[in-house]
């Protein structure tokens, strides 16, 4: 049970940050003059600079809800792990916010909303990700066996 876990763990963290990272390397390579500096240097400063606080607070959340959700369908560690994202990525826009509104001294200040406008379109690529490499560990690659579905669901009676 425990190499099930820590498997869920690393393969949704991994394939979000690398789904993310492709998603997030495709915007940033349409508009530059070297597509290569863009995606190896523009991208992961996106990806960990803006969305760091959200992608620590996004693998906190899936190490308690796969260890929580260890004995339960796969569609309630789907609704956890997807909570957990969605609180991460709040989290983070709400914070990038603050700052932003403590750095302009309390103005509406164009920077402050530019950071919030490349922060929400970051963060809705790792959405997008996030819930993709969910549902792909989740439904395919740990795909519960016909039976282990009955055995785990706590409506039959058989947990």
């Amino acid at each position: 049970m425990a190499r099930r876990i820590a498997l869920e763990i690393v393969l949704i963290v991994g394939l979000t940050v690398a789904l993310a990272w492709i998603i997030l390397g495709v915007f940033s390579v349409a508009g530059a003059a070297d597509p290569v500096s863009a995606f190896v240097d523009q991208t992961p400063r996106v990806l960990f600079g803006v969305l760091g606080i959200a992608l620590g607070l996004f693998a906190v959340g899936v190490v308690i809800g796969a260890i929580a959700q260890r004995r339960r369908t796969p569609r309630a560690r789907i609704v956890s792990h997807a909570v957990s994202l969605v609180v991460a990525l709040t989290i983070n826009v709400a914070l990038l916010a603050l700052v932003t509104v403590a750095a302009s001294g309390g103005g509406g200040d164009s920077w402050g909303m530019l950071v919030l406008a490349i922060a929400g379109a970051a963060g809705a690529a790792l959405l997008v990700a996030g819930l993709t490499a969910i549902l792909l560990v989740e439904l395919v690659f740990l795909r519960p066996k016909t039976g282990d579905v009955a055995r785990l669901d706590p409506e039959n009676g058989l947990s």
